[in-house]
């Protein structure tokens, strides 16, 4: 994560198929989300990858209903298949 603006920014990295909003764990939990998060997504070191058609949306919304506007995001797209695919896959 790196900050745009001085806020944080969520890094959402995308390949040829599909998307992740990469996401620090221990925001996972202040935002209460552990349990919610569906088996799509994955994680590596504190680092919550969330599939981007459901898991990073819920994120997304509980951000925008604590903090009272969405977070910024940065995007980079990765060429092939992102190495995101070859993490564990999210488990509470």
């Amino acid at each position: 994560m790196t900050k745009l603006n001085g806020r944080e920014c969520y890094n959402f990295i995308s390949d040829s198929g599909h998307g992740w909003l990469a996401v620090k764990k221990s925001h996972i939990t202040e935002l209460n989300l552990q349990d919610s998060i569906s088996r799509f997504s994955y994680v590596k070191n504190n680092i919550i990858y969330l599939e981007e058609d459901c898991d990073a949306n819920k994120f997304i919304q509980a951000y925008k209903n604590r903090f009272g506007y969405n977070p910024d995001y940065c995007e980079s797209v990765v060429d092939g298949q992102s190495k995101i695919r070859r993490y564990e896959a999210y488990t509470q």
